[in-house]
């Protein structure tokens, strides 16, 4: 089965079984995580196990593991020194033990993508090319029922049953992910994914077309999902693309196109729908008179906190702070704050940054600025650069690294995607 699987086909398959969910099951965050973990572990092992390919990564890679290990034994000594904060066994593995599991699924997922292209692997995906359209589809596909959903709402409830989407029924436009606010931050990635991946290939034929394609229908989607996040995160990533192709005016007419096409299409969705357009209103009075003609109260959506979405991320961010002066130098525990905040358990700190000095401490923090700062070297001159620009930007305003194994499949595959495409036809001047 290993060898007949290539990084485009596995990556389909993984991302599916992250959103299946089984009708018998209770916990909405748990399904098929256990069962994908175990694969993506398992198909690591067999990569790392293969000739000397151990030791070539390990000296490829030898800082940035080194500074893995430092961050991942900074959390598991976090974890047993605030053993007091989880109450029973059920916390203990719910809470601390899944934050770590998913956390640990990044760079193992970024690991076994990228080697999937490294020509005399056993699990060789030496035609990739040929068909990373299945990438490039299943984006597409993601987003058309994200934007069926908008129209069509209730009809389409009959596809969601077995997707963690029918957990989160909010009328929000969610595609077939668990929240709004992951498919809107996706969408965003995924339009820059497009853009970098269309600049990056020298070769003219159908793969742009439908690049051109799924940049179109993630723009429409995203903003049918009316995720604030989404507009930071494709602004963020648009312009780390502009100014990496600040010499190409062909780099720079397409970001700036999607920008402008993005405005258009989001005034056209505001004006016309109120009930996106009115989540806006208090960033965006204007949108109140383009829409009624006068000026109007704005509306703010239902939370357990008050206020708009930026001022619930303040009393968050305030909470997390306050709760981290009890363990600065080690942090709290990973999970911890959503046992010890008193607005929700379903709440993390929603900034990976803070999070990890809240629960990892100063150690934890400085392991993981460190290892950002090496992979942001790394990758300076690479196509990849602009989505893992556009990945931090979305992770300053929630954490879905803390949580969502769809988000974790989809950026590490965009990534090594895109690596893929440098190391074969040359990296950027």
């Amino acid at each position: 089965m290993l060898k007949i699987l290539d990084k485009n086909s596995l990556f389909v398959l993984l991302f599916f079984l992250s959103v299946f969910l089984p009708t018998s099951a209770l916990n909405f965050s748990k399904y098929m995580g256990v069962g994908i973990g175990l694969i993506i572990f398992a198909l690591f092992l067999k990569i790392i196990s293969e000739k000397n390919r151990f030791n070539i990564l390990l000296d490829k890679y030898k800082i940035e593991c080194l500074l893995f290990a430092g961050l991942g034994l900074d959390l598991l000594f976090s974890v047993f020194i605030n053993l007091q904060c989880y109450e029973n066994w059920t916390q203990f593995v719910l809470y601390g033990g899944a934050t770590l599991f998913v956390m640990a699924l990044l760079p193992l997922s970024y690991i076994i993508f990228s080697q999937l292209s490294v020509q005399g692997s056993a699990l060789d995906d030496i035609h990739f090319q040929d068909t990373i359209w299945l990438g490039l589809a299943l984006f597409i596909l993601i987003h058309v029922l994200g934007i069926l959903f908008f129209f069509l709402g209730p009809k389409m409830e009959p596809i969601y049953a077995y997707t963690v989407a029918r957990d989160v029924l909010n009328g929000r436009t969610k595609s077939i992910l668990n929240h709004y606010t992951t498919y809107g931050v996706i969408s965003a990635i995924t339009a820059i994914f497009s853009i970098a991946f269309m600049l990056s290939r020298k070769k003219k034929d159908r793969i742009n077309i439908l690049a051109i394609l799924t940049l179109m229908v993630a723009l429409m989607g995203g903003v049918f999902s009316s995720s604030r996040n989404f507009f930071w995160t494709l602004g963020v990533g648009c312009a780390v693309v502009s100014l990496q192709y600040i010499r190409s005016r062909k780099a720079v007419l397409v970001a700036t196109s999607a920008m402008i096409g993005l405005i258009i299409i989001f005034h056209v969705v505001t004006i016309y729908v109120p009930a996106i357009g009115n989540r806006f209103d208090p960033y965006l009075p204007y949108l109140q008179q383009l829409r009624y003609g006068e000026p109007q109260i704005g509306h703010t959506p239902g939370s357990d906190l008050e206020g708009t979405g930026f001022e619930q991320r303040i009393k968050i961010w305030k909470t997390a702070i306050s709760l981290w002066r009890h363990n600065p130098i080690i942090g709290i525990g990973p999970g911890v704050f959503r046992l010890k905040n008193t607005m929700s358990s379903d709440l993390n700190v929603h900034n990976v940054f803070l999070q990890m000095l809240t629960e990892g401490g100063i150690v934890g923090l400085i392991f993981f600025l460190v290892l950002i700062g090496r992979i942001i070297h790394r990758s300076w001159n690479h196509p990849s650069f602009p989505v893992f620009i556009a990945i931090l930007a979305a992770l300053l305003f929630d954490n879905f690294l803390d949580y969502s194994i769809p988000f974790v499949l989809c950026t590490t595959y965009m990534l090594a995607a895109l690596d893929d495409y440098s190391g074969m036809e040359g990296r950027l001047s």
